[in-house]
């Protein structure tokens, strides 16, 4: 939907869950964490050579992603402000013959560091402002 890999910046953790055997990854159980944000981009990121006619609900998504999680820190939670600076992906080659792994680290009023070896995007369903599903 967005093209690349977004650094999610200014957006507001919806949901932090935690599954010690989640079937995400493997019909056997697994370590999941399972993170749900608010996020919505600006119009010029959106659409950089159109008119400046749109509708702003279009920028808000709730995004929830799937890691397949180890190591989990959490290091700052401020339960009055959710928003974070940018959730960081970088891959860490493994020697072990495994695929690489992420290093996942998020900076702001919620800091949340971890190691995943698998990322999945479980949704992306648009929302209002607020991050609540929009009326019909």
């Amino acid at each position: 939907m967005y093209g690349e890999w977004p650094d999610f910046a200014g957006a507001y953790v919806m949901s932090v869950h935690l599954e010690t055997h989640g079937r995400t990854f493997s019909p056997y159980g697994s370590r999941d964490l399972i993170l749900t944000i608010h996020w919505w981009i600006g119009a010029d990121d959106h659409y950089p050579d159109a008119p400046r006619h749109y509708d702003q609900d279009a920028l808000h998504h709730r995004i929830t992603l799937a890691f397949h999680a180890s190591g989990v820190e959490l290091r700052t939670f401020q339960f009055s402000n959710v928003q974070f600076d940018a959730l960081q992906l970088t891959t860490q080659p493994t020697s072990d013959g495994f695929p690489d792994r992420f290093n996942v680290s998020m900076t702001g009023a919620f800091e949340l560091a971890f190691t995943a070896s698998q990322v999945k995007v479980l949704g992306v369903v648009p929302c209002d402002e607020y991050g609540r599903d929009r009326g019909t």
